[in-house]
C-alpha cells in the first residue's frame, strides 16, 4: 500500500512550488553593478587615450630633437659653416697681413693680439688701431693701453659684454687677449 504522499527526506532542501519573481531592491543592484562597469569601462578607455596621446607628445618631440639636432647641415647633409663671431669680423676687417699676430682661440671668443716690438715682429700701430675701433675699444681703455710700461705688469679693462688683458714691453711689443663675456 502506497501512501499517497510520501514525505521527502530531511536532507534535500524542498522545492518551491512557484518560481521566485525578482524583486525590485535586486534590479536596482543589478542596474549599479552594471553602470558601475560600464564607468570601469570608460575609465579604462579614457586612461588608455591619454597614454596614446602622450606617447605621441614624447615621440614628437624626440623627433623634433633630433631634426634640430641634425639640422647643422645642409640639405645635401654637409655642415653648415659656423656663423661668424664678433672677434672673427674683427680679424677679417683689419686685413690678411694682421692674421699671423691676431690668433682666435676658444671657438672664436677670444682673440689674443701682438704687436711689433725691438725684437718680435707684429702688428703695427695702424693695426692696432683698426683691431680697437672693431672691437670698440672706448677711449679710457686704450689710453690705459698706450701708458702702460713694462713696470706695471698684467693690466685688465672691460666695456660691453668684453674683457682685455694686456702687457707691454719695447722689446716684445703689447700682447693682448680680447675675451667674449657675455
Amino acid at each position: 500500500m502506497n501512501e499517497p504522499s510520501t514525505p521527502m527526506p530531511s536532507d534535500q532542501p524542498a522545492a518551491s512550488p512557484h518560481p521566485v519573481m525578482p524583486t525590485a531592491d535586486t534590479t536596482n543592484q543589478e542596474r549599479e553593478t552594471s553602470q558601475r562597469l560600464q564607468m570601469g569601462r570608460k575609465q579604462r578607455r579614457n586612461l588608455l587615450a591619454a597614454a596614446a596621446i602622450g606617447i605621441v607628445v614624447l615621440l614628437t618631440a624626440v623627433g623634433i630633437g633630433l631634426a634640430v639636432s641634425q639640422g647643422s647641415g645642409d640639405s645635401d647633409g654637409t655642415p653648415k659653416a659656423k656663423e661668424a663671431t664678433f672677434l672673427e669680423e674683427a680679424r677679417e676687417g683689419c686685413g690678411d697681413s694682421a692674421l699671423p699676430y691676431a690668433e682666435l682661440g676658444d671657438e672664436g671668443r677670444t682673440l689674443t693680439l701682438r704687436s711689433s716690438g725691438k725684437e718680435d715682429a707684429g702688428l703695427t700701430w695702424a693695426q692696432l688701431e683698426c683691431f680697437w675701433t672693431a672691437l670698440e675699444v672706448p677711449d679710457s681703455i686704450r689710453a690705459e693701453i698706450e701708458t702702460t710700461r713694462a713696470l706695471d705688469g698684467r693690466q685688465t679693462g672691460e666695456w660691453n659684454g668684453k674683457r682685455a688683458s694686456w702687457t707691454y714691453h719695447p722689446d716684445n711689443g703689447l700682447r693682448m687677449v680680447v675675451t667674449l663675456t657675455d
